[in-house]
């Protein structure tokens, strides 16, 4: 029995191709094309691809009318809100952290030096 990978089917593509190819689903990229390319290239099009999902049909093919500003609306807005949550992690954390340093540290049995002491 093998641990290595499955290897991918797919032929990699370009961000010209994975484009047409969304054009070809109904994507509207009218004066969007660089901002397209420019996504696709850095942000890359499987990481795209979960914002694309409430845009289309059971088919796959894109809803009318939908641009690809409206993918990059979701993208931004998912990225905004993970930023956000990860702010507020970091200062739960420190606070966290915080709270028990100062408490071993004042507690009479452990004292300042708590961290150094083998068990």
């Amino acid at each position: 029995m093998s641990h290595l990978p499955a290897l991918f089917d797919k032929p990699a593509k370009t961000p010209h191709a994975l484009l047409r190819h969304l054009r070809k689903k109904g994507l509207d990229t009218q004066g969007q094309t660089e901002i397209a390319l420019r996504a696709l290239q850095f942000i890359g099009h499987y990481r795209l691809l979960i914002y694309m999902r409430p845009l289309q049909n059971s088919a796959k093919q894109f809803h009318p009318s939908v641009k690809f500003d409206d993918i990059l609306a979701l993208y931004d807005f998912d990225r905004k809100l993970r930023l956000l949550c990860l702010d507020g992690i970091d200062r739960i954390e420190v606070a966290f952290r915080s709270a028990i340093a100062n408490t071993l540290a004042n507690h009479r049995a452990c004292g300042p030096h708590f961290y150094l002491r083998r068990r």
